[in-house]
């Protein structure tokens, strides 16, 4: 074997590695965003089933405390979800650079608009943090 031969083998490697940790990402990114949704969805069917109840103090109480969670939940989402795409992005920089192929279907496939992460990451969870605002001054 020669140098060559060790330093393209090195060179798979590191090709292997990358891409594999850029499909995790992806995996991992619309995980996290489904179990946040999950989560605000949970949380939304405790308010409503509390609030059909809430002649009692007891009732009162829970509508407060399953809002303010549900806004501490929403707000996280948010933080951690931009903390990760800021990741992802320099991650697929990173794999565009070294795939052109890869890089040439995405801009293929790409359209004007929001992308899809931006949304994810920003939309949906100022739409639950306005939510529970909303949900906090009902209670």
């Amino acid at each position: 074997m020669t140098a060559g031969d060790d330093e393209a083998a090195t060179q798979r490697a590191a090709d292997a590695r990358l891409w594999a940790l850029e499909m995790h990402e992806k995996a991992v990114f619309y995980q996290v965003g489904n179990l946040f949704l999950l989560a605000q969805s949970l949380l939304i069917v405790a308010f409503t089933s509390a609030l059909t109840n809430a002649e009692s103090t007891r009732a009162a109480l829970m509508l407060h405390v399953i809002a303010v969670f549900g806004l501490v939940t929403s707000l996280a989402w948010a933080y951690m979800a931009h903390r990760q795409l800021k990741f992802n992005r320099r991650l697929q920089h990173r794999v565009r650079l070294r795939f052109p192929d890869y890089a040439e279907t995405l801009d293929d496939v790409r359209s004007p608009g929001l992308r899809s992460k931006v949304m994810v990451v920003y939309l949906l969870p100022l739409v639950a943090t306005s939510t529970w605002c909303v949900f906090l001054a009902l209670a």
